[in-house]
């Protein structure tokens, strides 16, 4: 019984700092054709905290596989690539949209409908983990 108390605490009290701790806003997939395979999510992520922190991973039920990653120009061409962590800065926030940092998802298990949530689960470093929905969208759907 006691360590059932103490799971539960720790548990509420990992969760009330998580939600006092990030926000989120502009969370979004973009619709793709239904023979697509791969698509991004955006989302802006706002970090209260006085401690920075990395977002490692992301999971969702939609893909296969789900990868952070990072645009930049190599050669006068633009390359994607992958990242291992992203970095929400103290009192701050990052942007995961077209271009830059966002959020990959591998081999779509299913076609993507306009408008439907997806969950995704965004895993930090330090052992925060946040359910979040993300909105489909039509592909000019992130405007910062």
């Amino acid at each position: 019984m006691k360590k059932y108390i103490v799971l539960t605490l720790t548990t509420l009290w990992a969760c009330s700092l998580s939600a006092k701790t990030l926000e989120y806003e502009h969370a979004t997939i973009k619709l793709v054709p239904p023979v697509s395979k791969n698509t991004a999510g955006f989302i802006t992520i706002k970090n209260l905290s006085d401690k920075d922190l990395k977002l490692i991973k992301v999971e969702s039920e939609i893909s296969e596989i789900v990868e952070l990653h990072t645009m930049k120009m190599d050669k006068e061409m633009m390359v994607m690539r992958p990242v291992d962590s992203i970095l929400v800065p103290k009192k701050g926030s990052v942007h995961l949209k077209p271009g830059g940092l966002h959020i990959m998802f591998l081999g779509i298990k299913k076609a993507l409908v306009k408008d439907d949530k997806i969950e995704a689960k965004l895993i930090y470093e330090d052992g925060f983990i946040e359910k979040v929905l993300f909105l489909v969208k039509d592909s000019n759907l992130h405007s910062k």
